[in-house]
């Protein structure tokens, strides 16, 4: 339940997910001043029944506020909504104090005040610090003050009501505020992680057949170069035959289609160890989890017979291609060399006749 209400804080709000610290802030900010105005909603129906109009009105201006608080965090004036939430408990719990008396226990509210300087950074500390320090002055004041205090209004037989429900939502208030900084800061920063994975992934990968890149070849050859011990890997440079031929004839979205279509039957055609990368163009880059240029032929030749019979087809044509392949033992100490040797086997393969694998 509570991963819905802020995925929809997300999603409706605006948080900005890529920005841990002000995502956090801004739901944070919501929440607080959402609970505020709804207890406000509830002093309001309670000062209703007890017939204590101004105290009714009070509450009406609070929730107001909590109003404006919203608002102003919606257009990421976090600063101005801080201060507004945190001096509108202070005012209310002072004018409530002076009105009903200082023992209804609405000194508890300040305690939820100086808990919010501490996990809501919507000022600078010193801001946040000077703001506590006054709290603390009042408290100091009150426990002079008090003695002997009559209050404007007698809340008669409300008064154990009106004292019950103080502490409840006070201290209901801090737990949920500590519980939810954590939590809320653990939302945000799983959507960044996620983010930033997906922002990752669309570096590394092609986006027209979902392979990897070229660039992310690099990084992946520095990879495996690192791992103790080293696996034995073949290297092929696949090359589809007359793909000119196909744009020309057909158009580019059909030759597009066939690069898509090939990428898809790799996948499904090479094991979960072997890698594709898209070189460029027509040209695909394939790692085999084998040394033996043996083995890496063979599996290579069922690649190539697959391709020639694929059939391509759109709702206006149909047509077929092949693809001719150069493979060689990578050596993870020269790899530039063995796919300088790979594409150098693939176009002795292309001046053979095409449609087929040079090992």
């Amino acid at each position: 339940m509570l991963t819905y209400i802020t995925d929809f804080i997300v999603a409706k709000m605006g948080v900005k997910t890529t920005d841990s610290d002000e995502g956090y802030l801004r739901l944070i900010l919501y929440v607080a001043a959402g609970y505020s105005g709804f207890v406000h909603v509830l002093l309001l129906a309670f000062f209703v029944i007890a017939a204590i109009p101004v105290m009714a009105v009070i509450n009406i201006a609070s929730i107001l506020v909590y109003v404006a608080c919203i608002l102003f965090t919606y257009h990421r004036h976090y600063t101005v909504a801080g201060l507004l939430l945190s001096f509108e408990i202070i005012v209310f719990s002072i004018v409530t104090m002076l009105l009903t008396g200082f023992y209804t226990y609405v000194i508890f509210y300040f305690v939820l005040v100086l808990i919010l300087q501490m996990i809501i950074p919507y000022s600078r500390p010193w801001v946040r610090a000077a703001i506590s320090a006054l709290i603390i002055a009042l408290l100091l004041f009150q426990v002079h003050f008090e003695a002997g205090y009559r209050p404007l209004y007698s809340l008669g037989d409300y008064q154990v009501a009106f004292s019950s429900l103080n502490i409840s939502v006070s201290l209901f208030a801090v737990a949920a505020e500590l519980f939810l900084s954590t939590y809320i800061k653990g939302i945000i920063a799983h959507l960044s992680a996620l983010r930033e994975a997906e922002l990752e992934s669309l570096a590394h990968t092609d986006a027209l057949t979902g392979l990897y890149n070229r660039r992310y070849a690099e990084r992946y050859f520095e990879r495996i170069k690192k791992e103790e011990p080293r696996r034995d890997w073949c290297v092929a440079m696949l090359d589809i035959d007359f793909f000119k031929n196909i744009n020309d004839e057909y158009g580019h979205a059909i030759g597009d289609l066939a690069l898509v279509e090939l990428a898809q039957f790799l996948r499904r055609r090479l094991r979960a160890s072997d890698v594709i990368f898209r070189w460029g163009g027509e040209e695909f880059l394939i790692l085999l989890s084998t040394r033996n240029r043996d083995v890496a032929a063979m599996v290579l030749e069922k690649v190539r017979e697959g391709v020639a019979a694929l059939r391509t087809t759109t709702d206006t044509l149909c047509f077929k291609f092949t693809v001719t392949i150069g493979v060689a033992p990578l050596d993870l100490d020269r790899i530039d060399e063995c796919i300088a040797t790979c594409d150098a086997r693939l176009y002795q393969g292309k001046e053979a006749g095409r449609n087929r694998v040079v090992c």
